[in-house]
């Protein structure tokens, strides 16, 4: 993670990645839209948090192959954003 995200992450209860299907299992074609798709579920996982006196930060600042190859992130998926 990026140091000036180090600041929020380090005492976040909960870490995750989102993280992007490129292709629609049915027809394997691109889903051109996936990424739009990752911002729209992040958008309602902040609403449902606020909703609960909860907070979530979305952060770009994270190193994409080190994530890839900790959480075994296979071909067809991207990570997006660290969360916490």
């Amino acid at each position: 993670m990026a140091d000036g995200n180090q600041v929020w992450a380090k005492n976040a209860p909960v870490l995750m990645l989102s993280v992007a299907k490129l292709h629609f299992e049915k027809n394997g074609k691109e889903n051109r839209h996936a990424f739009h798709d990752v911002g729209a579920a992040t958008s309602l996982l902040a609403i449902q948090a606020t909703s609960l006196g909860l907070f979530i930060r979305q952060m770009a600042g994270f190193d994409v192959p080190k994530a890839r190859e900790l959480y075994n992130i296979p071909e067809g998926y991207e990570p997006v954003a660290a969360i916490c």
